[in-house]
């Protein structure tokens, strides 16, 4: 019988994960995403400010967790992964911020 329910199976579900550079969106924004962003706040630029608790806000977390997603999946594509993460989703995101 489960010879039968293979031919329905998704054939990407046999191919191991790929494994994550970050364990969390946690540590992605603590170990990668805050180091990108090292602005100084100044009377110009002081529109959006980042919550130390940022975890405390859904919206945040969202966002966030959407943006770590993005970042693991395209990293693995080495010709314009970096640059669609930055326009499509690092630069759309962090001006909610």
């Amino acid at each position: 019988m489960s010879d039968l329910l293979d031919d329905f199976r998704d054939d990407d579900a046999h191919e191991p994960a790929t494994e994550l550079v970050y364990g969390s969106v946690d540590e992605f924004v603590r170990e990668y995403l805050r180091h990108m962003y090292t602005r100084p706040v100044a009377p110009g630029n002081a529109r959006y400010r980042w919550a130390a608790d940022w975890w405390r806000y859904p919206e945040a977390v969202a966002r966030l967790e959407g943006l770590w997603r993005s970042w693991e999946h395209l990293r693995l594509d080495p010709a314009t992964g970096a640059s669609v993460w930055w326009r499509d989703h690092a630069d759309h995101h962090m001006t909610c911020f």
